[in-house]
Parts: C-alpha cells; sequence; structure tokens
C-alpha cells in the first residue's frame, strides 16, 4: 500500500472520502467485496442532499457495508485525493514553492498532516473492522494479521496462474494453498510453486 501508482491510479474526491480506495483494499487484500454485498432496497429521498456521511451511518440498508467501509476509509486521509498534471505544472511555474511544493520532484505523495481530516467531515475514527487504527502503520498491520489474507492471497494468485476469475477458484483447492502457504512462513515463492504443482479444477 505505500506503492504511490495504486494511489495516483485509484483517485478519490471530497464526496467519496477515499471509501472507493477502502473498498479496493478490502478486496484486493482479503478478498471482502464490500461493493458486492447484498442490501435491501430503500428510498434515497428522504436523505438531504450532501448529507451523505450521515446517511451512510444512519440508515439500515447502508450500514451493512459502511460500517465497515468508514472506519477504513478514515484510515487514509494522509493520502492526496488525486495526483493531477495541472497540479505538477502550476507547482514547477511557481518555482517549487508554496502550497503546490509538495507537487514537484520528488513528489510527495503522503502528508502526515492530512491524516486527521476525517475529524472535519464527521467521519467515524480510523478502524479495520471493528479494530481501532492508532496510526496509518496500523493499517497494515492490521491487514497481515487478519486470517482472510493468506485465504485471499492464495485465491488471487491461483486465478493469475490459472487465468481464472478469483471467484471461479475451487473453495478447498484455495484452503489448501493457503494453508501451505501459512506453513511455508507466508513465502510466495513457495505459494507459487504449490499452486503450479496442482491441477486447477
Amino acid at each position: 500500500m505505500s506503492e504511490t501508482r495504486f494511489w495516483t491510479r485509484n483517485a478519490t474526491n471530497l464526496s467519496e472520502k477515499h471509501r472507493g480506495r477502502a473498498e479496493i483494499i478490502a478486496d484486493l487484500f482479503l478478498c471482502d467485496d464490500i461493493g458486492g454485498r447484498l442490501i435491501e432496497p430503500f428510498d434515497p429521498v428522504h436523505l438531504d442532499p450532501g448529507a451523505e456521511t450521515a446517511g451512510v451511518s444512519e440508515e439500515p440498508a447502508c450500514l451493512g457495508c459502511h460500517t465497515t467501509l468508514e472506519p477504513l476509509a478514515s484510515a487514509m486521509w494522509g493520502w492526496p485525493f488525486g495526483l493531477r498534471g495541472d497540479e505538477i505544472v502550476a507547482a514547477t511555474d511557481a518555482g517549487c514553492t508554496g502550497a503546490l511544493a509538495q507537487f514537484c520532484y520528488p513528489v510527495s505523495i503522503y502528508t502526515p498532516g492530512a491524516e486527521t481530516g476525517w475529524i472535519e467531515y464527521g467521519m467515524p475514527a480510523p478502524a479495520f473492522y471493528g479494530t481501532p487504527l492508532e496510526t496509518p502503520n496500523d493499517l497494515g498491520a492490521a491487514i497481515a494479521a487478519d486470517p482472510r489474507a493468506p485465504t485471499c492471497a492464495a485465491r488471487r494468485a491461483a486465478a493469475h496462474f490459472w487465468h481464472m476469475r478469483p471467484e471461479d477458484v475451487d473453495g478447498a483447492l484455495v484452503t489448501g494453498l493457503a494453508e501451505d502457504f501459512v506453513n511455508q512462513g507466508l513465502s510466495y515463492r513457495s505459494l507459487i510453486r504449490s499452486i503450479v504443482s496442482r491441477v486447477a479444477c
């Protein structure tokens, strides 16, 4: 998650407030497709325009996804919403001084002072599936400690090598691959060896 290209490729905005990034991280590392969860239909007309943060925390149909999504998104406020070419040009034209200086080479993609931006917009405190996150580093540690992570890594790697969609990989095979992965000290090389020595079904 420290790869700059991830954050520039998956931009966000003030309305989304990093929710899309949170959804991608949950899906990528835990195979938890938050956006794909089934929800009960509801009529959103009663929600005030611009009150999406309050709406997703109060509307029962929204809570199934957003009780996980909102705190996870709050953990990402140190990252910029996106990196635009016009900002880089403007920063260079300004002599790499002032507010846009961070967009000059080498680009400063993370801003520690922005980590608490979630407070200003009424979002919940950073948390990972109910576990509070005290610092940005805690997110990576929480993902690594989650028992779903090795299983998801095995599923995604198998899907890649077997040219399948991750959801189509046989569950029993994934379980076996994940067990091998853990027993081999989470060695990705060992995981690949286990995958290529098995037959997809």
